[in-house]
């Protein structure tokens, strides 16, 4: 949360201290950051390409996962995940008028979608049988899949800053081993992880992004 909000107060202070445009035009491109993805230990970066006059956008989008948990089975998860979205924003980006006599970019999307990654990890457990405990290991491994279709609403404050609110659904595709077979994974996980969800699943979010013109 304290990441979360570290970047947030950066990307507000960036965009507030850059010169106000009084015309704005389509941009060319979007960097964006996925703050949900923060939740499960991944920082997510993404870049959109904007072309054809401001109604199609390609973006591809890049994380890594790192998770270090001493005080919880010595736990340590590692992992990459990427994306690909095609995006048609229908009509274009609009410019519009705020109730502050502000200029702001308005754009309504329909959009297709594929993620996937990998994920690794490691954690000590305790095994109990007749003769008592013992501690063991488990490695957890998997790659996912996770192609589906949305809808978004892409809204610029202060020129610059771009927020991104999207819904849809897909369906999550999983592959996982774990190492050990006495490791119960209901029992010792509890953190959130995109190999927890197979089958059709929601995508609901947002991404703030910075325009370039």
């Amino acid at each position: 949360m304290k990441n979360l909000f570290t970047i947030a107060t950066l990307i507000v202070v960036a965009t507030t201290t850059l010169p106000a445009q009084d015309s704005l035009s389509n941009p060319r491109a979007i960097i964006k950051l996925n703050p949900i993805e923060l939740f499960s230990s991944t920082f997510m970066m993404e870049y959109e390409n904007i072309y054809k006059n401001g109604t199609k956008g390609l973006a591809f989008g890049l994380g890594a996962t790192f998770n270090d948990r001493p005080d919880y089975g010595n736990e340590r998860t590692v992992g990459l995940k990427g994306e690909i979205v095609t995006k048609t924003y229908f009509g274009g980006f609009k410019q519009k008028v705020s109730k502050k006599d502000r200029n702001y970019l308005l754009g309504i999307y329909g959009a297709f979608f594929l993620r996937g990654g990998y994920e690794e990890s490691e954690r000590e457990f305790y095994s109990y049988n007749p003769n008592g405990s013992t501690m063991e290991t488990n490695t957890r491994k998997g790659i996912w899949m996770f192609p589906g279709a949305m809808v978004g609403i892409s809204r610029t404050y202060w020129d610059y800053l771009l927020v991104d609110v999207y819904i849809g659904a897909g369906v999550r595709i999983t592959d996982v081993s774990n190492s050990n077979a006495d490791f119960d994974y209901y029992y010792y996980y509890n953190r959130i992880s995109p190999l927890d969800y197979s089958g059709v699943s929601p995508n609901i979010g947002f991404k703030l992004g910075l325009l370039l013109f």
